[in-house]
C-alpha cells in the first residue's frame, strides 16, 4: 500500500496488481477489480495479467448473474 500511495514508483504496478490478488483472496472483488484496471490502465508487463484477470472475473460474475 506504501508504494501504492508513494505513486510513480517502478514498482506501482506490480503493487496495484498484487494488492489486487489480495482483495481477491478476501473476496473483494469490487475493490480487486478496481486495483486490476489501474494495473491494465498503466500499459506496463502486468497489463496482460491484468486484463486476463478481469476477464475472468466477467465471465464469472455472467455465470453467477
Amino acid at each position: 500500500t506504501k508504494v501504492i500511495e508513494a505513486g510513480d514508483t517502478p514498482y506501482l504496478e506490480e503493487a496495484l496488481f498484487l494488492r489486487a490478488q489480495g482483495h481477491l483472496g478476501v473476496e473483494d472483488a469490487a475493490a480487486a477489480v478496481s486495483d486490476l484496471r489501474a494495473t491494465a490502465e498503466l500499459e506496463g508487463d502486468w497489463e496482460s495479467r491484468a486484463l486476463d484477470q478481469l476477464e475472468q472475473l466477467e465471465a464469472w460474475s455472467k455465470a453467477e448473474g
